[in-house]
């Protein structure tokens, strides 16, 4: 009698995430934070206006997804150095379980078992998910939208204003969350 291979697909791809995010959380360094980490603290302070956190964000730097959504996050959990990275680590883990979904809806199950194997254990993935910086939360929006766009290998027909609309906003949250998502986005088109 043969077994299915992908009977325990669920159960392996858990097993996968979670050891990337074991990774991930021992990984995770709240003595070091970098000047560029520091602004971005700064500027996410729940405690200061809205429209004076954009001012600050367009004055320093472009990554202003990334900080509205770090304010947000310290408004709900507290402002603290602490706190802060699980934010990003959050975001690394969502994308090795969108990455999975790209490479399966676009290969097959043993692609992206190794696909989401490897980026588990990426050290780059895995030092970037650690640290507070807008490069997680870039590769989550590009994974997101390479999702909607490709399926089965090839571009989706889109027949309703609504799927435009929801790619628009992606790649406009994706200019502002890192100015080399525009490559993605140029790629694309």
């Amino acid at each position: 009698m043969k077994t299915n291979p992908y009977k325990y697909e669920s159960i392996f791809i858990t097993l996968i995430i979670s050891f990337g995010l074991l990774l991930r959380g021992f990984n995770l360094n709240f003595n070091d934070f970098w000047s560029d980490e520091m602004v971005s603290f700064y500027l996410s302070n729940p405690n200061l206006e809205f429209l004076e956190t954009i001012k600050l964000v367009f004055a320093s730097n472009l990554t202003v997804t990334y900080e509205i959504i770090l304010k947000f996050f310290h408004k709900i959990f507290g402002y603290n150095f602490g706190y802060s990275r699980y934010l990003t680590l959050i975001l690394s883990i969502i994308s090795i379980f969108y990455f999975y979904k790209l490479i399966k809806n676009n290969k097959n199950y043993h692609s992206a078992l190794l696909g989401v194997i490897l980026l588990s254990i990426n050290i780059y993935h895995i030092r970037y998910s650690i640290e507070l910086r807008s490069y997680t939360l870039t590769f989550l929006l590009s994974i997101i939208l390479l999702n909607l766009i490709f399926f089965q290998g090839k571009i989706r027909e889109f027949k309703n204003f609504f799927s435009y609309f929801l790619i628009f906003i992606i790649s406009f949250f994706m200019l502002f969350s890192h100015a080399y998502s525009i490559l993605v986005i140029i790629s694309i088109n």
